[in-house]
């Protein structure tokens, strides 16, 4: 039986393109004056399947499911993902309790933007959080890849 992974598949690599996409997304958000840029929907939906999965993941640590469409797996290692990217951002591992209310902001925050609610500072402060938690994402999923090629590129014994 094969040990190797496929690249991607339990790391921050295979969220990158959707990462970086938010994160330019929302810095044009934030420096919009009055008429907010598009919602790319496609986007949107990559956003959105990240952070349920990572839902989706923390629910099943405390042996429950929410989405039972979502594969074990898929759930386990996106909520290890969303894990890191927190740790890195706060510098100290926080507790799940935590991380779920913050994905579920995030996700109340992606409807409010599509819903095109007023751009009042509270938005704005979410907006910020979640651009920052996609930048940390990106950033992520860059360092994995990078490790991956290096690895893959050192000489065998």
């Amino acid at each position: 039986m094969s040990q190797t992974e496929s690249l991607g598949v339990a790391d921050a690599a295979r969220w990158i393109g959707v990462a970086a996409s938010m994160e330019d997304y929302l810095q044009s958000w934030l420096t919009a004056n009055r008429k907010t840029p598009p919602v790319p929907r496609g986007i949107f939906a990559g956003a959105r399947r990240f952070l349920n999965y990572a839902l989706e993941g923390i629910y099943l640590d405390r042996r429950e499911r929410s989405q039972p469409q979502i594969p074990i797996m898929a759930g386990i290692s996106n909520m290890t993902i969303a894990l890191g990217v927190f740790r890195r951002l706060t510098n100290q591992p926080e507790a799940l309790d935590k991380i779920e209310r913050d994905l579920k902001d995030f996700l109340e925050c992606l409807q409010a933007i599509e819903a095109a609610e007023d751009r009042s500072e509270t938005l704005q402060s979410r907006v910020g959080a979640l651009q920052q938690f996609f930048r940390e994402l990106r950033q992520q999923g860059d360092r994995e890849l990078h490790a991956s090629f290096g690895k893959a590129e050192s000489p065998s014994p």
